[in-house]
């Protein structure tokens, strides 16, 4: 498993592993504790259409490991929640195939893919997916990174939620953020660590119902420190 390797790889000292091993590598795990509030709020003005209100929280814990900048990516996410009306919101997705370009310290674009399962009790039925995801990151400075993230999703088997994404017609499902990571970030074991908070907006498109809306996270980072290059503490 791509996560599973990051954190070995993470794990080993470097004192025990020579300096020419290490040159050229360069990794990343990023974990963030989100809860994010959506709603149809673009159908409110429409009298006939049922007003959603989704909170929800989620984990997602992601990971990248790369040798001359191109590598893996892994991703694995859960999500719990509510909606009303409507009932308990769920979801799990594992996503293992994943390939990533590190530019430099916490700068990197990847995509990943994989499978899962979500719902919402009394309105969306539990269906089998096969997500992909794209993201992008972008160091900003010691304090500020940008995140964008966008996943297409395909629902096999399960009539009711296909071709339910309004603007993309080519997947079932649809999801897109945009966050400002805000934390300090410092220099230990040759690695840049960080943690710190985040504020974002989201779109999820399901079942021809779009819903938009905030997220706050809480957020951990550790990646590999800028070749020849140290951060003062």
């Amino acid at each position: 498993m791509v996560l599973a390797l990051v954190g070995l790889l993470v794990s080993v000292s470097p004192r025990s592993v020579h300096a020419d091993d290490w040159r050229d590598f360069s990794w990343e795990v990023d974990l963030d504790m989100s809860t994010h509030y959506v709603s149809n709020v673009d159908r409110w003005k429409d009298t006939g259409t049922t007003k959603l209100h989704q909170g929800v929280g989620r984990l997602d814990l992601r990971g990248l490991a790369a040798k001359h900048r191109l590598g893996i990516a892994g991703k694995v996410d859960l999500e719990l929640g509510g909606e009303v009306p409507g009932g308990f919101v769920y979801g799990f997705h594992l996503m293992p195939l994943g390939a990533s370009v590190h530019l430099s310290g916490r700068t990197a674009i990847g995509i990943m893919g994989g499978l899962g399962f979500s719902g919402v009790v009394n309105r969306v039925p539990i269906a089998f997916e096969l997500p992909v995801e794209g993201f992008v990151e972008v160091d900003l400075g010691r304090w500020v990174r940008l995140l964008v993230n966008a996943r297409a999703t395909w629902t096999p088997g399960r009539d009711a939620r296909q071709d339910g994404a309004i603007d993309v017609g080519w997947t079932d499902e649809a999801e897109a953020g945009l966050s400002l990571v805000v934390g300090l970030r410092h220099h230990e074991y040759d690695a840049l660590w960080s943690d710190g908070t985040y504020v974002g907006v989201m779109i999820r498109e399901q079942e021809g119902i779009r819903l938009i809306g905030i997220v706050l996270s809480a957020n951990m980072n550790g990646s590999s420190a800028p070749r020849g290059r140290m951060i003062p503490e």
